[in-house]
């Protein structure tokens, strides 16, 4: 009776433990299924994105609060013209001056009739290099973005032992931050254009006065910088998916290569930088592409008038000496350290030391 009752509680807990792994096993491919959808959702956002959202159209809706905003700069423009012309007489100028002034109103007028057609002009180039870099690399970047899901195996379940199945479910994860935080990137970009454009005219008014003149420089740096973030991004998923194709991606098992799936899930990471990176890195070789320019004009002056340079260079170094001239005799004794530098004897205050005759 008693081994009866052994093998009866035996079996209730083979079966007790068998049904415990079962909806273990149901519960762990729920997540893993679930992981995954979320995976190929963000994947097919950021295609879409990639193909749509990225259009902007400034010739519809747009129209309305660009005029809008031409008033506002309008408004603007006023107060710093005519701050302009007192700076200009302020400093003394003259008629020279205030042809600059009636020129940087010129300027300002003709970049509010051309400001919308050269946005576009930079959006539709960025697309073209964008639409180049596909085809030369042989990859459009819909099939960049299928392979990059293929890849981390989220097109089905995915399979292997145990590690490995975890391991393909904190990728898959991964996978899908990335995405939608690259989702969520690419229409803030489309909004910071729309907006940085918006700003355009006032931008142009502050051209009207020198101390608001880098207004436009910093607009047009963020929008150039914001409209090549796309190409960025758009290289480095092309090159993540170039990059897969060394590793061998079965469609049948996908996510058995956790070597491919931690390439993608690397390439996916580093995309969503490409808008932070144009932002930090195109004021930069903006400032650098003026210092040259700078430069450049300095040798072109040097080079045309020699003469001019020398005297700047003989007026600098004659400066130089009299300031040295002038601390050597109020610390020394005897004046010996103005005779030593240049022969330029500073004047004689009373009572100072070594220069008075006994």
């Amino acid at each position: 009776m008693a081994s009866h009752l052994i093998f009866s509680g035996g079996l209730l807990g083979g079966i007790g433990t068998s049904i415990a792994r079962a909806l273990l096993s149901a519960f762990a491919h729920a997540i893993g299924s679930g992981i995954g959808s979320l995976a190929a959702w963000a994947i097919g956002g950021l295609a879409h994105a990639a193909s749509v959202t990225t259009a902007i159209n400034l010739d519809s809706w747009f129209q309305g609060p660009w005029r809008a905003m031409l008033s506002v700069g309008t408004l603007v423009a006023i107060p710093l013209f005519l701050a302009g012309i007192l700076d200009n007489l302020a400093h003394g100028e003259g008629v020279a001056g205030l042809g600059r002034v009636v020129g940087r109103l010129l300027v300002a007028a003709i970049g509010t009739l051309i400001a919308l057609a050269l946005v576009e002009l930079l959006l539709v180039l960025v697309d073209d290099a964008c639409s180049i870099v596909e085809q030369t690399s042989g990859l459009s970047l819909a099939g960049a973005l299928a392979r990059l899901a293929t890849a981390m195996g989220i097109s089905t379940s995915v399979g292997g032992g145990a590690l490995t199945a975890i391991g393909a479910l904190l990728l898959a994860l991964l996978a899908a931050i990335a995405a939608f935080m690259l989702w969520i990137e690419l229409a803030v970009r489309s909004a910071l254009i729309l907006v940085a454009t918006a700003f355009l005219p006032l931008g142009l008014a502050g051209l009207l006065w020198p101390r608001t003149a880098s207004w436009l420089r910093r607009l047009g740096e963020i929008v150039v910088a914001v409209a090549i973030s796309k190409l960025v991004i758009v290289v480095v998923l092309i090159l993540g998916a170039a990059a897969l194709t060394e590793s061998t991606i079965s469609l049948s098992t996908p996510g058995a290569d956790i070597d491919a799936m931690v390439n993608g899930v690397a390439f996916l990471g580093l995309a969503t930088f490409g808008l932070p990176m144009a932002l930090r890195v195109v004021p930069l070789a903006a400032e650098a592409a003026m210092h040259a320019g700078r430069g450049r004009s300095f040798v072109q002056s040097a080079v045309r008038s020699p003469s001019r340079l020398a005297m700047n260079a003989n007026s600098t170094a004659t400066l130089v000496q009299r300031v040295g001239s002038k601390r050597t005799g109020g610390t020394g004794g005897d004046g010996s350290g103005s005779g030593a530098s240049g022969g330029v004897t500073p004047p004689t205050r009373p009572g100072s030391g070594g220069g008075e005759a006994q």
